[in-house]
C-alpha cells in the first residue's frame, strides 16, 4: 500500500524556534570567573531539572564561553526555547581587580519558552482510502518534563467521514532523567477496505 503523509507541525515549530539568536550571548561574563551560584530565569512551564541536566557549569567551578556554547546547543536541541543566553553578576572586593584575581559571579541562564500547544493540519494519501485530511494538536512539553504528545484525526475526503483514522503519539529524549529516548504510537483505524472487501476496525 502506497502511503504519503504530511504534517506541518514540527517544521513550523522548528522554524519558529530558529528565530532566536544564532549566536551565543554571555552578558558580563568573563572566562575564568569563579561561579558562586547558578540561577535559572524564564521558566514558566518547564521543570528546572530539564535544564539542569543539560548544563556543564557547576557551582565552585569557573565560567567558560566555550562551555556555554555547548550548553546552548544542547538546550536548543530540546526544541523548548526560542532564546537562550546567560548573564553574570559580579561581586567581591576591589582588591580582586587590583591583583588581577578572577571575580566571583552569580551565573544566570535566561530562556524564553516556546508555545506549549500547537495546532496544525494533518493528512495522508493511501491507495485504499485516497486523500485523508484532518487536524492535529500537540503539547510539546507535557507536565514540563520535555515530553511531546500529539493527537490526530483524519478522515477520507471522498466521501467525508466514511473512513476515519485516530492517532496518538508521545516521545521524549529522557526516561526518568536517564538519557534513554522513547517513543509511543497508538493508532485506531475505522474504514472499509475496498481492496480486500472488509471493514478494517483495528487498534
Amino acid at each position: 500500500m502506497k502511503i504519503i503523509g504530511f504534517s506541518f507541525l514540527f517544521s513550523a515549530v522548528l522554524a519558529f524556534a530558529d528565530q532566536g539568536s544564532s549566536e551565543s550571548v554571555a552578558v558580563g561574563c568573563a572566562d575564568g570567573a569563579k561561579i558562586e551560584s547558578i540561577d535559572l530565569d524564564g521558566l514558566k512551564y518547564t521543570k528546572p531539572h530539564v535544564v539542569w541536566r543539560e548544563l556543564s557549569h557547576k557551582v565552585g567551578g569557573v565560567f567558560s564561553q566555550g562551555t556555554f556554547e555547548a550548553e546552548k546547543l544542547r538546550l536548543q536541541d530540546l526544541d523548548l526555547f526560542t532564546d537562550i543566553y546567560v548573564s553574570c553578576k559580579t561581586f567581591g572586593d576591589s582588591l580582586s581587580s587590583l591583583v588581577s584575581r578572577p571575580s566571583s559571579i552569580t551565573l544566570t541562564y535566561h530562556v524564553k519558552e516556546i508555545f506549549r500547544w500547537i495546532p496544525s493540519p494533518a493528512g495522508k494519501k493511501t491507495d485504499r482510502d485516497g486523500l485523508m485530511l484532518g487536524l492535529a494538536l500537540a503539547n510539546l512539553n507535557v507536565l514540563g518534563e520535555d515530553i511531546r504528545a500529539e493527537v490526530q484525526f483524519r478522515t477520507a475526503v471522498d466521501p467525508f467521514f466514511e473512513n476515519n483514522e485516530y492517532a496518538f503519539y508521545a516521545s521524549s529524549p529522557y526516561l526518568f532523567d536517564l538519557p534513554l529516548g522513547w517513543n509511543f504510537e497508538f493508532l485506531r483505524t475505522d474504514s472499509w477496505d475496498d481492496l480486500r472487501g472488509f471493514q478494517d476496525a483495528t487498534w
